[in-house]
């Protein structure tokens, strides 16, 4: 497993799913050494996350309370994060939500919202209130992570599939874009927790495990070993879906 000395800003804690992979970037993540910053709307949860990882990994961490559909509240955390780390190396972008429909019934407009402001909307937000310090900084890393729904969609889920969909479009034209200043600008789509879909997985029929099955990805994906890679969707699936 390759060390990872950087600084790097880890958001999205908390999603509607079982294992966020935001709580399991962050603990594979101070597990190689990277110096953290965690942005999240429950303080609850992320104040707790902070101190945990600080004194377990004895490495610095801080939390913040970011929302990442906001442009006020990202610019504000990205700036005390780059005073507080002295520089940031990468992103790892996990923030999303998932609002669910009945069959037959139509989406409140309230939710489509919310569904589209952090997922799409949080993505790009971030992502370009990100690029200059890596560009300043000679490069870097940005991770956003997508979904499956995104490339085979629930019918009850198409709003979600629409903004993950969106997001990997997004990845891979930005990855074109700055492709000449960043290490690398990738996607994984973790799949791997959600009961409904264990009888879709190749492997076994079974779900996956964050911390053994995603983790290692995630530690790869934001190190140095992947810097000749950029624009890629990794799917940490169990053999669901393919990508060309």
């Amino acid at each position: 497993m390759p060390d990872i000395h950087k600084q790097i800003i880890n958001e999205g804690m908390r999603r509607e799913v079982l294992q966020p992979p935001g709580a399991t970037a962050a603990q594979i993540l101070a597990a190689q050494g990277a110096r953290l910053a965690i942005f999240d709307l429950k303080d609850d949860l992320g104040a707790p996350t902070v101190n945990r990882l600080g004194s377990t990994f004895q490495i610095q961490v801080i939390y913040l309370h970011v929302g990442v559909s906001s442009q006020l509240s990202v610019t504000g955390g990205v700036l005390t994060v780059t005073k507080a780390l002295d520089g940031i190396d990468g992103l790892l972008h996990a923030a999303g939500v998932e609002r669910q429909s009945a069959p037959n019934k139509m989406l409140a407009e309230a939710d489509i919202n919310a569904v589209l402001d952090v997922n799409i909307k949080g993505t790009i937000l971030m992502n370009q209130e990100i690029f200059p310090y890596l560009k300043t900084g000679g490069g870097g890393v940005i991770l956003n992570i997508g979904s499956d729904e995104g490339l085979d969609p629930y019918p009850w889920l198409a709003h979600y599939a629409a903004s993950k969909g969106a997001v990997h479009s997004y990845t891979w034209a930005i990855a074109k874009l700055w492709t000449e200043m960043f290490d690398e600008l990738s996607e994984a789509e973790p799949k791997i927790v959600d009961e409904r879909i264990a009888d879709r997985i190749v492997l076994g029929g079974r779900l996956g495990n964050p911390d053994v099955h995603l983790a290692p990805v995630i530690a790869f994906l934001m190190s140095d070993c992947a810097a000749f890679i950029t624009g890629q969707l990794f799917p940490v699936n169990g053999g669901q879906t393919q990508v060309r």
